[in-house]
């Protein structure tokens, strides 16, 4: 499902930057590239999922036990009672949604079963299609999500063996940007105190592994002042660039949207005059108050997405990387 919609994202932003061209607005090549490569994530891939899982299972209901069983893609998810009590009440505190995942999920909760068969794995969810596919939606990992979310700084200390960058230690911050306007997006932004850190930031933290807690970087170190002023700047270059952005497909739009409406408002009057029958007549002048309503309404949608054009954004993460070289593998 994923990668078909990333295909349908790409499909439309070629069309646009087509169309666009038409209309004289020019958009940097490379930004289709950009875009579709952004909307995969390595923390949102199975692996991560897991991780996030078993961290928050481990924090709910104690450490010295197997909740996730299986080495294989389909797997079993094992709780005891008291256990899915705790996961019950944490599920309560989230946005009710009526679909069949979160109706599924409570049910088994509250149920007596303690054993449920789940993937993290599409292909193995497409497979057996009765098992519980953990994605980034089911309620289990936004329950997970929330239970990290301190609502305060917390640093995290960790180390990597790489040759991309300079041995050393550097500190570095995650922002969440989120986009509003015509089109509504969400991204990471890493800043590190090392720009060559910064490019590399993201196969760094994929590869890091948990160090000993560095007193250096506390959480009231001015360090992350420093970095936070550094985001400030990318955060405003970026939002300006929103701004600039939502207002070339806003132009673009609106001309679509007026091209379309002169073609269909002259196809229902010419058919209105042909009509002779004055309740086919009463018809087409109905069709024309609806498509006058619904160009008019398109448009004021347009007018709002630009007064809400934005780009919002906090901190995710804080933490202290140290940086090893690797003697036995040059890259």
């Amino acid at each position: 499902m994923a990668d078909n919609k990333i295909r349908l994202i790409q499909e439309q932003e070629e069309l646009e930057q087509r169309q666009l061209e038409l209309f004289g607005i020019r958009l940097p090549q490379d930004q289709i590239k950009k875009e579709i490569e952004e909307s995969s994530s390595f923390w949102l891939s199975p692996a991560s999922i897991r991780r996030l899982i078993t961290l928050y299972l481990q924090q709910t209901c104690g450490k010295e036990q197997e909740f996730i069983l299986g080495e294989k893609p389909l797997k079993t998810l094992r709780l005891s009672q008291e256990a899915r009590s705790g996961l019950l009440r944490d599920f309560q505190q989230l946005h009710r949604q009526n679909t069949s995942t979160y109706r599924e999920w409570e049910n088994w909760l509250k149920g007596n079963d303690q054993h449920l068969s789940i993937t993290f794995e599409s292909a193995c969810a497409s497979q057996y299609p009765k098992t519980t596919f953990i994605m980034p939606l089911h309620p289990l990992v936004k329950q997970a999500a929330m239970s990290f979310d301190k609502g305060k700084r917390v640093v995290t200390a960790l180390k990597v063996t790489s040759n991309k960058v300079p041995t050393g230690r550097y500190e570095f911050a995650i922002y969440q940007w989120q986009f509003h306007g015509i089109r509504e997006d969400l991204v990471l932004r890493p800043v590190a105190s090392s720009e060559d850190v910064t490019a590399h930031l993201a196969g760094l933290l994929e590869k890091a592994e948990e160090a000993p807690t560095d007193e250096r970087g506390g959480a009231g170190s001015p360090v992350w002042d420093d970095l936070d002023a550094q985001h400030y700047k990318l955060w405003s270059e970026a939002r300006a660039k929103h701004r600039h952005r939502t207002q070339e497909l806003a132009a673009y739009r609106r001309e679509s949207l007026a091209t379309s409406h002169r073609a269909r408002i002259s196809l229902l009057d010419e058919q209105l005059k042909q009509a002779g029958n004055e309740k086919i007549q009463k018809m087409r002048q109905s069709q024309i108050a609806a498509a006058e309503a619904d160009y008019a309404r398109r448009i004021q949608d347009l007018d709002i997405a630009m007064e809400r054009a934005d780009v919002t954004a906090g901190p995710v993460a804080y933490g202290v990387i140290q940086v090893f070289g690797d003697a036995s593998n040059a890259e």
